[in-house]
């Protein structure tokens, strides 16, 4: 049976200080719109899971921490749906 894919999740690495707001701006243009959700890894450093809390909370973006991410990885949807997903490397 196929799972119809209702999401697409962008991945972007976030290595530099000013990564997190240049993966924002290029989902964005990509997108056309802010995201959603987002995921990021359990063993996300301390000080750059603050800084993401930080630029995408009062955004209203729901934050999920997962095991299969990277530490400096970050995970962006728009989509509301959950059915099935399927990923973008940015």
């Amino acid at each position: 049976m196929d799972i119809p894919i209702d999401t697409i999740w962008h991945l972007y690495l976030l290595a530099q200080p000013e990564d997190l707001q240049k993966a924002l701006q290029t989902f964005q243009v990509k997108v056309g719109k802010s995201p959603s959700k987002a995921k990021i890894s359990v063993n996300c450093p301390p000080e750059l899971e603050a800084k993401i809390r930080a630029a995408l909370e009062p955004l209203g973006v729901t934050i999920q921490r997962t095991t299969y991410a990277l530490p400096n990885d970050l995970w962006l949807t728009a989509a509301q749906g959950s059915q099935g997903s399927k990923e973008q490397r940015e």
